[in-house]
């Protein structure tokens, strides 16, 4: 019991400190992009920014989550970019494809459930980690 209160204690500082990261790199583009696109309204960069941080970067970084141990933080945010792009738009197209719902509702859904399918996964991941270091402290006791 103390293996997973420990494990679940690091995940959530592990985390925090990566959310941290993440808002300082939102931050970091927004201001990139102001100064690329000086003409453009602060409100229309931000809206822009956030939107592709929000539809393909978070969830992408999710998925990535799963190497967490051979990947390092910067490492994941750049596959991150990819893999959102990929998975998010694998997802909307097979969806729309076999429900005919319009990709303009797609747009908002998808990113929705590929992070909930990617927290579902790194859960039961993390259970059987934990699952297997308890049986494995058992057996050598």
């Amino acid at each position: 019991m103390r293996i997973a209160l420990e494990n679940n204690n690091k995940l959530f500082n592990k985390i925090k400190k990566e959310s941290t990261l993440i808002l300082l790199l939102l931050g970091l583009f927004i201001i990139v992009f102001q100064i690329v696109f000086y003409n453009e309204s602060l409100f229309v960069l931000t809206w822009a920014v956030s939107s592709f941080f929000i539809t393909f970067t978070i969830p992408g970084f999710i998925i990535c989550y799963l190497w967490e141990e051979k990947l390092d933080f910067l490492e994941r945010f750049i596959i991150s970019n990819m893999v959102g792009i990929i998975t998010v738009g694998v997802i909307s197209y097979n969806i729309s494809i076999y429900t005919n719902i319009d990709l303009k509702y797609l747009s908002i859904a998808s990113p929705i459930i590929v992070v909930i399918i990617s927290i579902i996964t790194i859960y039961f991941k993390e259970k059987m980690n934990i699952n297997g270091c308890e049986k494995n402290e058992q057996k050598s006791v």
